[in-house]
């Protein structure tokens, strides 16, 4: 275990921020989780990661692959996105600064651990609103070199899509500006742990660092192409009315025109709307908090191809794209 922050803080305290690194070589992997103190699969992943890679033979690595576990922990501490003293976004802070304020200093600090790296996987959950399939996100400003590899993670979903400004303070946009692909995976609900889930991105990784190079001999697992979501084929479906909704559907269904995706339900005067997709596809978005208010997100749906499925991203190019 290194220590790669020591801050001090008020009253005498210390803030440390630990990383831990399996393997040696040049090639350097990154998995950052926990930037997000309400975002708690990363953790998982991370301790799952940890007890795979303690359990390879020296011989089996290629590379280094480190783990940053718990990027903010005052904001784990207490289950908070932000940072707790000063509601700070670090995911908005980067590159940081090593003499400024204490969110600039633990994104700086990150940071520059970071750009070492030859990859960097950024591990984020969803909100406590919406539960997302495992996926990838990419910027549609480094998409094209990142697309790839973001398919040899072995996720349901890779999601390209358009950047707001505010993205520029992000890890993922700030590597990617220097030239080291970043991959955003997010995945299941906040404050929450979903195992079936973080399962299917811990075999996504292991494959991933494999066809890297980081670890030898084949994955254990052969990939499927994700589908591949963009701005042109991702509906959104929001909420008609206020009140609660009570799916009727499972995440990571295919859906036709008309299936029923849940219901919203007004306990004061009893009335009712039925949802329901707008068009053929895949649902990978969904609803998990039952409150809704006009116009709030219920669904998003990759729409099908005229005349054919969704969309898959090509992943035959991943390893010659890794080298």
């Amino acid at each position: 275990m290194e220590t790669f922050l020591d801050l001090k803080m008020p009253l005498d305290q210390r803030l440390k921020l630990y990383s831990r690194s399996f393997g040696s070589g040049e090639d350097l992997v990154t998995i950052v989780a926990g930037i997000h103190g309400d975002e708690l699969d990363g953790l998982y992943i991370c301790y799952r990661l940890m007890q795979q890679l303690t359990a390879l033979t020296p011989n089996r690595f290629g590379g280094i692959v480190k783990l940053i576990p718990a990027a903010n922990p005052m904001g784990l501490d207490v289950s908070t996105r932000a940072w707790p003293a000063s509601k700070i976004d670090i995911n908005r802070s980067f590159p940081g600064r090593p003499d400024g304020r204490p969110t600039d200093r633990i994104a700086h600090a990150i940071f520059t651990e970071a750009k070492k790296s030859r990859h960097c996987i950024d591990i984020h959950s969803s909100n406590i609103f919406l539960q997302e399939i495992p996926q990838v996100r990419l910027g549609e400003e480094y998409s094209a070199a990142s697309a790839p590899m973001a398919g040899a993670l072995g996720v349901e979903v890779v999601w390209v899509h358009p950047s707001p400004t505010v993205i520029e303070a992000t890890l993922a946009w700030n590597l990617s500006s220097i030239g080291i692909p970043t991959y955003v995976i997010e995945t299941g609900i906040g404050l929450r742990i979903m195992q079936q889930d973080c399962r299917r991105i811990i075999r996504g990784i292991m494959s991933f660092l494999h066809t890297t190079g980081v670890l030898t001999g084949p994955p254990a697992e052969p990939l499927t192409a994700p589908r591949l979501a963009d701005s042109g084929n991702v509906e959104y479906v929001n909420a008609e009315m206020s009140g609660i909704f009570i799916p009727d559907i499972a995440i990571g269904s295919d859906v036709l025109t008309g299936t029923v995706i849940g219901q919203i339900l007004d306990p004061v005067t009893g009335r009712y709307r039925t949802i329901t997709a707008p068009v053929t596809g895949y649902l990978f978005t969904l609803r998990a908090h039952p409150i809704v208010y006009v116009g709030s997100l219920v669904a998003r749906i990759i729409r099908c191809e005229p005349g054919g499925g969704v969309r898959r991203l090509l992943i035959e190019d991943a390893a010659e794209t890794a080298a």
